[in-house]
């Protein structure tokens, strides 16, 4: 699944996106809303010992 989703652009203009949680498909509370990139990185962390699959940080 992917870590962002987006509306359609409309009149050549981008469409918002926002962070997603990849492993429920849901909106992550608290992540922006943005025309462009959310940076959802910033809300995700890779742990080593989980053989780097993204989780959702705690917050």
């Amino acid at each position: 699944m992917r870590r962002i989703g987006c509306q359609m652009s409309l009149n050549g203009q981008r469409g918002e996106c926002w962070c997603v949680d990849p492993n429920t498909g849901k909106r992550i509370e608290g992540a922006p809303t943005v025309r462009g990139d959310p940076e959802c990185h910033r809300f995700y962390y890779e742990p080593q010992e989980a053989g780097g699959v993204p989780t959702q940080q705690a917050q």
